[in-house]
């Protein structure tokens, strides 16, 4: 299976906390005021920076903080499909796979800045950041993990 992500990075630090990421007063069930959240507790011009194909690499502990689900699907609205980071909270690990956002998780994912170009293969388990040329690698993400977030992606359908 081959399966690679490339794009513009959105890099973000340690321990950024899913409030921040889409605050709560964006919680709705209008999809136009979820996806409106997007990054405005953290940095809100950055939104306008998401493309499908922006991947964003973060620092430890990303996602931490409350356990809702609309962080995500914010995430997703944007078209967001690949998310990187050193390690998540786990309640935001599963919302992700269950959202079809595919978590990588990777060590130094956050040495690239904001608008790098990076390529992610998380069958083979690497990142390359093509601005700055470096490569990391990391443990394969399980394929039993793809193909939930792909069914995820595909309104739950199983292949």
């Amino acid at each position: 299976m081959t399966l690679v992500y490339a794009g513009p990075a959105i890099a973000l630090g340690d321990s950024v906390n899913s409030d921040v990421l889409h605050p709560t007063v964006y919680f709705s069930l209008n999809p136009e005021r979820v996806k409106a959240g997007l990054f405005q507790g953290l940095d809100p011009p950055l939104a306008e920076r998401v493309t499908p194909n922006t991947i964003i690499v973060a620092g430890r502990n990303f996602g931490c903080g409350s356990s809702r689900e609309v962080v995500v699907q914010s995430m997703r609205l944007h078209g967001l499909r690949i998310v990187v980071a050193e390690f998540f909270a786990r309640i935001f690990y599963r919302n992700c796979i269950n959202q079809g956002l595919l978590p990588v998780e990777c060590p130094n994912a956050n040495r690239s800045v904001t608008g790098d170009q990076v390529v992610v293969n998380p069958v083979e388990g690497w990142l390359r950041n093509e601005t700055q040329n470096w490569e990391l690698r990391f443990p394969p993400v399980d394929s039993r993990i793809i193909d939930l977030v792909e069914a995820a992606r595909r309104g739950g359908e199983t292949p």
